[in-house]
């Protein structure tokens, strides 16, 4: 068999075979140029049918009639319905395979429980972790006295794809903590704390990403020209800041990079902060603990 020209898609090879048999075998094809060309035109044709709206013939939406779409594309009634049944078989198995449905929980009320709860939390933009909704799953099966319930791993897989919950990369500080939450730490908590320590003693630390590479977001231009920016730099270093309450006292700078032994840093013995390094360098858990265990000073 000849390779012929002309997009033809692996669904429709059923199609095509039916149709290469009705043109070429059952109608003593000859082996003559003008004959192929003959049938590829015939071909393209069967592609374009195939994929065309006009295939999916209705009397209920009055299209067209077979016979009038096999007549416009130049094909037999017969070879429209087959195109047509062929196609409507594989649509509807192609449905089939991507609507998988998911079976209903085991414990609908745990399973609804711990659904209102993600909500609670997000709506606080609360960060949470496959650990923590497995732990809180534990502590609502017991209180509903589900002694048989266990948080797996399958568990926690088949309660994210039940309510489309992925994960994301946080990013910002944006609306991190709801603003009622505050003021009532301040007020109930934070007041009562204080009186039990110098101002002298209370420290306030945050971090500050530095983009050290990044150009400006605005720029001199001709009048009528685009604006139009490269790629933004993503390179960028941490900085944790700390100081006391009263203002006499602040703490040495903490400084995280990506490189653990920086070109720059040659011949230097000594420096004015305390540099740390991870792969994103971001301020971590870790290294927040091990700052804040050496009493900020290292």
């Amino acid at each position: 068999m000849e390779i012929l020209t002309g997009t033809i898609s692996d669904a429709n090879v059923c199609v095509y075979m039916f149709v290469f048999y009705k043109l070429k075998i059952g109608s003593n094809f000859k082996h003559s140029k003008s004959t192929r060309l003959h049938l590829n035109d015939r071909l393209k044709s069967l592609d374009i049918l195939y994929n065309s709206r006009d295939i999916a013939v209705s009397s209920e939406q009055k299209w067209e009639k077979i016979s009038d779409v096999g007549k416009r594309f130049g094909f037999s009634r017969s070879t429209v319905s087959t195109i047509w049944k062929t196609k409507k078989n594989s649509q509807a198995e192609s449905e089939g395979k991507s609507c998988k449905k998911l079976k209903k929980p085991k414990y609908e009320d745990l399973d609804q429980a711990i659904l209102s709860w993600f909500h609670q939390q997000r709506q606080n933009n609360m960060p949470i972790s496959g650990p923590l909704v497995k732990a809180k799953a534990e502590n609502f099966a017991e209180e509903l006295g589900l002694a048989a319930f266990k948080a797996s791993e399958g568990w926690l897989g088949k309660f994210k794809q039940r309510h489309h919950i992925n994960y994301g990369k946080i990013s910002g500080e944006a609306r991190s903590v709801d603003t009622n939450m505050t003021h009532d730490w301040i007020n109930k908590v934070w007041s009562k704390f204080k009186e039990k320590y110098a101002p002298s003693d209370i420290f306030n630390a945050d971090e500050a990403g530095i983009f050290y590479k990044l150009t400006p977001d605005k720029t001199l231009k001709f009048k009528g020209e685009k604006c139009v920016g490269g790629k933004l730099s993503k390179e960028r270093i941490t900085v944790l800041v700390a100081a006391n309450m009263d203002g006499t006292e602040k703490r040495k700078l903490m400084v995280i990079g990506k490189s653990k032994n920086p070109r720059c840093f040659k011949n230097i013995t000594k420096l004015p902060v305390t540099y740390k390094a991870n792969k994103s360098a971001w301020m971590t858990s870790q290294l927040l603990k091990k700052k804040c265990e050496s009493g900020m000073q290292n």
